[in-house]
């Protein structure tokens, strides 16, 4: 299977864009960062998120994450709301 050079450039475009968007995704992950983040209630699975972090209190795109509150001395995990384009 032989690629044309637009579309191995079309590829090598994606993979990056991939690659940056799971990289902000794993450092919220990763450090729930509060300058990041805006919490919205407790959780348990980042699908439990989804609701907490749309429409209308944040803009359609916006990253809903269950991540362990960098406050607490104990296991609580809150949602973690941020825009897709935090650094």
């Amino acid at each position: 299977m032989d690629l044309s050079k637009s579309q191995l450039a079309a590829l090598l475009i994606l993979c990056s864009l991939l690659f940056v968007s799971q990289s902000k995704i794993l450092k919220i992950e990763e450090k729930g960062n509060p300058d990041e983040c805006k919490f919205r209630g407790g959780c348990n699975t980042n699908e439990e998120c989804k609701i907490p972090c749309g429409p209308p209190d944040f803009p359609r795109g916006t990253i809903g994450l269950c991540v362990r509150d960098p406050f607490a001395h104990s296991a609580v995990h809150l949602c973690c709301c941020a825009p897709k384009n935090s650094s």
